[in-house]
């Protein structure tokens, strides 16, 4: 089954007489909101191809009834799983300002010290938080 959706356009979703500037950081924001889904998505897609070869393969289990993987296919792959999830967390953190100055990503980083030193853990609502650090 397929389903399709129309999106509707921001504009039409919006309070009569919104002014121009309001019309302008929404039809922004419905952009970058596009381009984190398609992201998303292709990332989500490539992690199930990941998965799937891992269920194929029973990459770390027994080899019993699947193709046997030899220890550099299973280094190779494991790297691949790394990969895929540095690319998963990574668009999560767009909105990194690629502009920002040495202060705008060294407040973050003390911030994150602290969050580690008080709280022993960070989550992704820390990490974005943290972004301009957290994004490299």
């Amino acid at each position: 089954m397929r389903i399709v959706f129309k999106a509707a356009s921001a504009t039409g979703l919006r309070k009569e007489g919104a002014d121009k500037v309001a019309d302008d950081k929404a039809d922004d924001n419905i952009s970058e909101l596009t381009w984190l889904v398609k992201k998303r998505s292709q990332i989500q897609t490539l992690l199930l191809a990941l998965l799937e070869f891992a269920n194929t393969h029973k990459v770390a289990l027994s080899q019993d009834e699947a193709p046997p993987l030899d220890a550099a296919q299973q280094d190779v792959f494991a790297l691949y799983v790394g990969a895929g999830f540095s690319l998963w967390k990574a668009v999560f953190l767009y909105g990194t300002d690629k502009d920002r100055t040495p202060s705008q990503i060294q407040l973050p980083a003390k911030e994150l010290l602290g969050i580690l030193v008080r709280d022993n853990a960070v989550g992704f609502p820390q990490e974005k938080v943290t972004r301009n650090w957290m994004g490299g």
